[in-house]
């Protein structure tokens, strides 16, 4: 949502947003327009009827629904000549957007973790997975990729150089007795790593200008 935010006030108009989640208590930390009155409403919604208010005229075209392989066409149909920023934090999920993507010569930008860190000296953007370190979603990627033909030396890596300074919470005796009535989704995982607000929010912003960067829209600049 910040990422998109940011895209907005900096003046792109159209927009595409696709997530099936739901804005609760424990998510207002790092949504960017959210309030309490938005608890339970689709994440997408909410950013579209408060963008539309910070931007009359914008084309917000919010998609309530989840990203799979099956859904990339219908879901990113018209999107070749636009930027897909992808956020998704399932590890298979983001595997098979960032592959359909450069399969396709499509324009893709990638943010990986931002649980248990919050050191905004150590916000960094790579070319490809192969330097990142202190990034276990990273880790998790370059295995799943080392079996896909698929080159992701060209995609730009929004990621935090900081070790993680917490660990996935463990589940609870209930989470573990009966793990299928706590996910959103069938096969997600259930642990989660504490996330500082701040983090998301520098993340969709550096995403954010490293589109506009790339699309030719702000002066280039050399990163750290």
């Amino acid at each position: 949502s910040h990422c998109a935010h940011a895209l907005l006030r900096a003046g792109i108009r159209r927009l595409r947003l696709v997530d099936f989640d739901r804005v609760s208590l424990s998510s207002l930390n790092r949504h960017a327009v959210a309030t309490r009155q938005d608890v339970g409403s689709s994440k997408v919604g909410v950013c579209a009827q408060h963008f539309r208010d910070i931007l009359p005229g914008c084309e917000v075209d919010a998609r309530d629904e989840m990203f799979t392989g099956d859904s990339a066409d219908s879901l990113l149909d018209g999107m070749s000549s636009g930027v897909i920023i992808d956020c998704i934090d399932d590890i298979p999920t983001k595997a098979d957007l960032l592959s359909y993507c450069v399969s396709r010569g499509i324009h893709v930008l990638s943010a990986l973790g931002s649980g248990a860190k919050s050191d905004p000296t150590q916000m960094c953007v790579a070319k490809g997975l192969r330097d990142i370190e202190n990034d276990p979603l990273a880790t998790k990627l370059r295995k799943v990729f080392a079996g896909r033909n698929v080159d992701l030396s060209r995609v730009s890596f929004v990621y935090s150089s900081q070790k993680p300074v917490r660990k996935l919470l463990p589940l609870t005796e209930e989470q573990q007795a009966k793990p299928e009535e706590f996910g959103n989704v069938p096969n997600f995982r259930l642990r989660v790593i504490p996330v500082l607000g701040t983090q998301p929010a520098m993340a969709g912003i550096v995403l954010a200008l490293q589109a506009l960067l790339e699309c030719g829209l702000c002066p280039e600049y050399s990163p750290r």
